[in-house]
């Protein structure tokens, strides 16, 4: 895989999904972009506070072939359950796990 543009800010003009935690980015949004070859060209959309949670559990993390939202969304669930143990949404959970790190959305 070979990365053609850095990750960028950009403000969505039209709704996304976050590669990371896969819910919605808003019409309005700023969040990051990066663009990448493999076979194909493909665009990569994060949320600006899911890429700030990776920075901030980088230390931590085994994954060595980048994060997919399947990792994202595992990671999110193991922290809150670490946090928590009610039942909640993944948003919720992710709501939580952001504000334990004092990150804001």
């Amino acid at each position: 895989m070979q990365q053609l543009h850095q990750p960028k800010k950009t403000k969505a003009r039209k709704e996304h999904k976050c590669d990371l935690c896969g819910l919605k980015i808003e019409i309005g949004a700023i969040y990051l972009r990066s663009t990448y070859k493999t076979d194909d060209f493909y665009s990569f959309k994060s949320h600006l506070h899911c890429v700030e949670l990776i920075q901030k559990l980088k230390p931590t993390l085994k994954y060595k072939n980048g994060f997919r939202t399947t990792n994202f969304i595992e990671l999110i669930k193991n922290k809150h359950s670490d946090l928590s143990h009610k039942n909640s949404a993944f948003s919720k959970k992710l709501e939580a796990v952001l504000n334990h790190f004092d990150i804001k959305k």
